[in-house]
């Protein structure tokens, strides 16, 4: 995929060739060696595509190259992105509450909606 596109609009272009042959496996690679900033609605938009590939069992195999820019990666990683890809990412930080400064990528239900948007919930 070419991460130079950040717009939704592009993105989603990507994205519509692996949705026209739903019953082919498909290898994806993620390579967010080049990203140079990372926009919070574009990693959702990855991840929620991502996820829709690994639920509907459509992925033989699945590859993520993390950013060289290591302030990127640590944003990334706090997010919890990578966790939500289910891609086995070292962290090179010490996590710290954030509570009160951000919430990271979760998923959300109708029973827990409530939960991931109080600062008080534990995740």
């Amino acid at each position: 995929m070419d991460w130079s596109y950040t717009e939704l609009s592009n993105l989603v272009g990507q994205f519509l060739p692996h949705f026209h042959f739903p019953s082919i496996r498909k290898t994806i690679w993620l390579d967010f060696s080049n990203l140079d900033f990372a926009k919070t609605h574009v990693l959702l938009m990855v991840g929620c595509f991502a996820k829709y590939l690994q639920t509907q069992r459509l992925l033989n195999n699945f590859y993520c190259v993390i950013p060289r820019k290591i302030d990127v990666h640590r944003y990334m990683s706090r997010l919890d992105f990578y966790k939500m890809i289910g891609a086995n990412v070292e962290e090179l930080f010490t996590r710290q509450p954030s509570s009160g400064r951000f919430v990271e990528i979760c998923q959300t239900n109708k029973d827990n909606t409530f939960d991931v948007v109080s600062d008080d919930s534990p995740r």
